[in-house]
């Protein structure tokens, strides 16, 4: 938007600069042309001064020896002016055909002086003095009609210029009016653009943030270019951080309560499953059992047992213990924790020549870590995959590393397409195993496969040895 503005500044700036040096550059062109046509109507007007000065003459020598003659100073003073004014016309500047004209008035102007000259010197030859007077006269009607064709020529030649300088400041004024009453206009235009760019992006950003309030954490801006595009990138980022920690913080109660709950459950089931354990086990030292009946009393007892593994697991859930972080080699802890969960398994799991285990192991590198608790999460993960497939299937165990972020890798599978009807909590399971993954500032997730199967992965951060795991 700030480029925006500053190009429409910009914009505006130069509509006036150049409307600006437009109005000078018309009046300076203007007042040029006009001062020009002053010097012409001037010339014009000293022509005509001549004119009448020449004619003057003419009836000074028309009028001579009559009794309507003037005396013979203002006759000399009328021949004088005529030739001033002559002079006169050569004071402004001309081109050079006008030059050449003037020159040869000038020359006439002379030639017919010297006739009145000498019209006015003889005395006593009659006949001679007859001959002057008409030379004379007919060089006055030659010079006047010269002068009559270049004042005819000349007043059109002005008349054209007049016309041409009328047009020409009429057009300047309509330009003028166009450019006062454009720039308003483009301002105006400007400004409503600007502003409604504006209005339109506040009032996204306004309602999104309502929305936001009102616990809408889905809702995103679209659209936005610019500073304001800037603004509603973050504001979606914002947005989508609110949402993840709303998450984080339901998941957090929910683990406290399920925490809470997990707890009273274990300490309630802790009195009666132990009596029951003593008397049954009691009652297996009986004698007098079958063997029958004893195989019976032993397989109550492991489930009994398994029973307890599941308690203790809700004891540990609701007070986890501390972490203690050491070197681990995260493949050496897979293969041991899956053969001990393979040897003890309970009875209720499928048998273990019905499982086909596929492992696929990388070498890893060494990372700090809680050997205990990565235990316990293998142990859960592994229980949770035999518990998906009582009638057998395979059991995949898969580790790589991630680069970027560098963390360690590991794919748990299974083919299973339910889960036998017995008591395990699979949901608190893995409730347990997130929670004690998390303690190691790792991550897990759960994915269903179309086809029947789950693919449990686990990343844990690698971490120099001696590096504490995050609480």
């Amino acid at each position: 938007m700030r480029k925006k503005v500053l190009a429409g500044l910009v914009v505006l700036l130069a509509v006036f600069v150049v409307g600006g040096t437009y109005v000078v550059v018309t009046i300076e062109s203007g007042a040029s042309r006009l001062d020009e046509l002053i010097k012409l109507h001037q010339v014009e007007i000293l022509r005509e001064n001549y004119l009448i000065q020449i004619k003057r003459v003419q009836s000074d020598l028309a009028l001579r020896n009559t009794r309507y003659s003037r005396n013979f100073d203002t006759v000399v003073t009328d021949v004088v002016n005529m030739g001033r004014v002559v002079d006169t016309c050569f004071d402004c500047h001309h081109s050079p055909a006008g030059e050449w004209r003037l020159r040869e008035l000038k020359d006439e102007t002379e030639k017919y002086e010297e006739a009145l000259s000498r019209v006015l010197t003889i005395r006593a030859n009659a006949l001679r003095l007859s001959e002057e007077e008409d030379n004379a006269f007919r060089r006055g009607e030659a010079l006047m009609g010269k002068v009559k064709d270049m004042i005819a020529m000349t007043s059109g030649r002005l008349g054209e210029k007049t016309q041409r300088s009328l047009e020409r400041l009429k057009n300047t004024k309509y330009m003028l009016y166009a450019l006062f009453g454009i720039s308003p206009l483009l301002a105006a235009g400007m400004a409503y653009a600007f502003l409604h760019g504006f209005g339109v992006s506040v009032k996204a950003l306004r309602e999104a943030t309502e929305k936001l309030e009102g616990g809408d954490l889905d809702h995103r801006i679209d659209g936005l270019k610019d500073e304001f595009g800037e603004i509603a990138v973050s504001f979606n980022r914002m947005a989508a951080s609110l949402k993840e920690q709303m998450r984080t913080i339901q998941r957090t109660e929910q683990m406290v309560i399920l925490a809470e709950l997990a707890g009273g459950l274990a300490k309630e089931i802790s009195g009666p499953l132990a009596g029951i354990k003593a008397t049954i086990t009691g009652l297996s030292r009986d004698s007098r059992l079958s063997a029958e009946d004893r195989e019976v009393v032993q397989r109550a007892i492991e489930e009994i047992g398994w029973i307890e593994t599941v308690n203790r697991g809700f004891l540990n859930f609701s007070k986890p213990q501390k972490s203690a972080s050491a070197e681990v080699n995260v493949d050496s802890l897979l293969e041991a924790t899956l053969s001990f969960c393979l040897r003890h398994r309970p009875s209720a799991l499928p048998d273990r020549d019905s499982v086909r285990v596929v492992k696929e192991f990388c070498p890893l590198p060494a990372t700090a870590a809680d050997p205990v608790q990565l235990r316990q999460v293998f142990l859960n993960l592994f229980l949770e995959a035999l518990d998906a497939m009582p009638e057998g299937g395979v059991l995949g165990v898969r580790t790589s590393v991630d680069e970027n972020p560098r963390a360690i890798r590991v794919d748990i599978s299974d083919t299973g397409n339910g889960r036998a009807p017995r008591p395990t909590a699979p949901g608190l399971t893995m409730s347990i195993s997130r929670l004690l993954i998390e303690r190691q500032g790792g991550t897990i997730g759960e994915v269903k496969i179309p086809d029947g199967g789950t693919v449990v992965t686990l990343r844990l951060p690698v971490r120099p040895p001696g590096d504490q795991a995050g609480s």
